[in-house]
């Protein structure tokens, strides 16, 4: 029942998004101002496309920032397989566990790292991890007595492995590596109120409780005045929260559908904003749940959260690139290298580790 009903939101979804999207063009301009920074040639399109060695820098502000994304991409990514170890058909998860090898030895094969003792670290960690689905594909073949001391002393050693990068990761590439910025500076930065300029704002506030329909369409008018995309991306994440707030008569349509669309139309404008992450880790938690669930067994599509991801982070490096004394881009780079997957499991018990970030985003 839940499948069925999530196949037809997708297509509900998708019969209404091509023609906001076509409004949402008001999102999108180029700045013939900007300094291009990006060797399109040098992007790889492959499932573990990392296209941060597009950007030619080679300033080590950026060269660190590089390996801290593909450190913490790497780590992200291993935790994510772990929580398909529970599946309880041995062919399939003797299958799962051989596709999981041939993942780990490709991520070997893609990145390489500017700090050489964090590339050692990641490569023992990608060994140890293939080394460990290896043994327990062997004994899910053929068990043997001693395949229990064997895995038991296997993970140990994972774990040593593991802890080690970790804390190579943690303690040599802290926040304070990159940034001198206050946590008082960064919430006077951060706040939206100095970035809005429309007089017509003050009007939108008002009608979101007189008349929510005529809000949204206050909303867009405003943008479409707008010619800062900054700004611009405001106003769309306020119009985006407004329908996850259950005051507007959608129709056919869920506020989560809306909202997910307008989230996504500031991200394929392809221009910085302070407020990237928010558009993406909101856009996350509203897709995972309207359309895949809350629960331990959903599916919960992480590559495709992450394919995005990448792409702001990218946009996010080519601001730094340009302005490297932009802290606030600096730290926004940070929450997206940082930032962990939708875990299966973890410390909230009842269901999938977005259901927690949700409430957090939109709990009133």
């Amino acid at each position: 029942m839940e499948n069925k009903r999530t196949l037809s939101m997708k297509k509900r979804l998708r019969s209404f998004l091509f023609p906001l999207l076509v409004s949402s063009v008001i999102f999108i301009g180029i700045s013939c101002s900007e300094k291009s920074v990006i060797n399109s040639e040098v992007v790889k399109e492959n499932h573990y496309s990392d296209a941060l060695d597009s950007i030619l820098d080679s300033s080590q502000l950026v060269i660190e920032l590089k390996d801290v994304y593909r450190a913490f991409k790497i780590h992200y990514f291993i935790e994510e397989q772990k929580d398909f170890i529970a599946i309880d058909s041995i062919p399939l998860l003797v299958s799962y566990l051989e596709s999981k090898v041939k993942e780990c030895d490709s991520l070997q094969k893609l990145y390489s790292f500017n700090d050489d003792s964090l590339d050692i670290l990641v490569n023992n960690y990608i060994v140890a991890t293939i080394s460990q689905y290896e043994l327990e594909i062997n004994s899910l073949r053929s068990p043997s007595p001693n395949d229990t001391v064997t895995s038991s002393n296997m993970s140990i050693s994972y774990s040593n492995i593991q802890d080690k990068f970790l804390d190579y990761l943690f303690s040599n590439y802290k926040n304070e590596r990159f940034l001198s910025l206050s946590s008082e500076d960064y919430w006077k930065s951060i706040e939206k109120k100095q970035y809005i300029k429309s007089d017509k704002f003050k009007d939108y506030q008002r009608l979101k409780i007189e008349s929510p329909d005529l809000a949204v369409d206050k909303i867009f008018d405003i943008i479409n005045e707008s010619d800062n995309f900054q700004e611009k991306s405001i106003y769309g994440i306020e119009v985006a929260d407004f329908y996850m707030t259950d005051v507007l008569d959608t129709d056919t349509i869920s506020g989560e559908e809306w909202a997910v669309a307008h989230y996504n139309a500031i991200m394929g404008a392809n221009k910085y904003s302070l407020y990237l992450f928010e558009a993406w880790i909101k856009w996350r938690t509203v897709t995972q749940h309207a359309f895949y669930g809350s629960s331990k067994i959903s599916l919960i599509p992480n590559d495709e959260y992450n394919k995005l991801r990448d792409k702001m982070a990218l946009i996010v490096l080519k601001q730094i690139s340009t302005h490297p004394k932009d802290q606030m881009a600096i730290n926004q780079f940070l929450l997206f290298a940082t930032h962990e997957d939708i875990k299966r499991f973890g410390s909230y018990k009842y269901g999938n580790q977005n259901v927690p970030e949700f409430y957090r985003l939109f709990a009133n």
